[in-house]
């Protein structure tokens, strides 16, 4: 991780105490100790932090996978995709599911697909209590 946030340039955030005194005294990598084992709390620590603003309504730009970035793409690819034919082998209706969503994305990198669904909802959610200070 070490050598990841530093050839890329990135901040490292941790709550591992001594993978946080490495990071900044012995590699001059930029570093947060993350005190919190609550989801929203670490946000909000980072948020403050860094000065972070979180968008109300924010875009899919990012894969959670790997960090590659988001692609609209089109039915026909979600279709052939395999995030569908597991919701498929469970029964899931696929014409009524993507009736549901009307958009959906890849990730350029590792072809993961995402749609809009209950988990983005609950983060929307979790983001907009932030932006409001809680």
């Amino acid at each position: 991780m070490l050598e990841l946030s530093g050839s890329e340039n990135r901040a490292l955030l941790t709550r591992d105490t001594e993978l946080h005194s490495r990071a900044k005294q012995k590699c001059g990598i930029s570093s947060l100790l993350v005190q919190d084992g609550d989801v929203l709390r670490q946000l909000n620590q980072v948020r403050q932090h860094y000065g972070l603003v979180f968008p109300k309504e924010p875009e899919a730009v990012r894969c959670s996978v790997c960090n590659g970035t988001l692609e609209l793409v089109s039915i026909e690819d979600i279709l052939r995709s395999l995030e569908i034919n597991k919701l498929r082998t469970k029964g899931v209706d696929i014409e009524k599911f993507i009736q549901r969503y009307p958009h959906f994305y890849k990730c350029s990198q590792c072809s993961k697909i995402f749609w809009k669904g209950q988990h983005w909802r609950n983060m929307v959610n979790k983001t907009r209590l932030l932006s409001e200070g809680h």
